[in-house]
């Protein structure tokens, strides 16, 4: 049985969530796109990520505010 991969792709710019998720499908890993931290974290809530690749340069709340945040739970 070959278990996926699974990575979460946190990043306001959808096309460029689109082709990092292509490219990252492309070998054989699963990936899951969120707009932003309200996203990420529903995400966190019922699945289960082995990585999370995310902007820091988004609007109203950056990355590393959202890691902070990420880190406390």
């Amino acid at each position: 049985m070959n278990i996926l991969r699974h990575i979460l792709v946190v990043d306001d710019d959808a096309d460029l969530r689109r082709l990092v998720a292509d490219y990252l499908a492309d070998y054989d890993l699963r990936v899951t796109g969120a707009a932003d931290g309200v996203a990420m974290r529903d995400v966190l809530a019922s699945e289960v990520v082995d990585l999370i690749l995310l902007d820091l340069e988004m609007p109203k709340m950056d990355g590393l505010d959202f890691l902070e945040r990420l880190m406390r739970l």
